[in-house]
């Protein structure tokens, strides 16, 4: 109960009811005499960052607070999306079909609440061809002035870049030792 009194401001308990308001954003929570969850409740749901750092002062907690604006759902999602294909589908190489297994869509509503489940589909058609021709044009302007590339036995055969099981690009080069 003292660790609560940093958070709230309590009232005598009335009919075996104690009542308190939340000194950071001023909502009053009432609970059985002699119970204290919904008060823990809503300074871990809605004041993470606060209550972990005087519940838990020997562990670095982030500034942000986990109720602050993140900017939209559809944002968080993208961004949450963009990852996915980034670090498992690409750098881990998972199949697309992970973001439909019921253990990976459960894992991401306890880590990010608010991100909308996406298809295995939507990842293939849009996101991973979207990727492929970002890495396209990079790969363009990082190469567009190599005249000659040594790469492996001198074999005179077109060289080839591959992503996801997808050609990304094909290039005919003219090998030098």
């Amino acid at each position: 109960m003292n660790f609560l009194k940093e958070f709230f401001d309590f009232t005598r308990p009335s009919d075996n009811v104690i009542s308190g308001q939340c000194k950071l954003c001023e909502k009053t929570y009432s609970d059985n005499a002699g119970s204290t969850g919904n008060f823990h409740k809503h300074l871990k749901r809605k004041h993470t960052a606060h209550y972990e750092r005087s519940k838990f002062p020997d562990v670095n907690v982030p500034e942000q607070d986990s109720n602050e604006d993140w900017g939209n759902s559809a944002d968080l999602t993208k961004k949450i999306n963009k990852a996915i294909l980034e670090e498992l589908i690409v750098k881990c190489n998972l199949p697309p079909a992970t973001v439909e297994y019921s253990a990976f869509r459960s894992f991401l509503k306890t880590v990010a609440p608010r991100w909308k489940p996406t298809s295995s589909k939507y990842f293939t058609n849009a996101l991973l061809p979207s990727l492929v021709q970002n890495t396209r044009d990079k790969l363009k302007t990082i190469l567009k002035d190599v005249k000659h590339l040594r790469a492996g036995p001198p074999e005179n055969r077109p060289f080839l870049i591959e992503t996801g099981g997808r050609k990304i690009f094909d290039f005919e080069f003219e090998w030098a030792i």
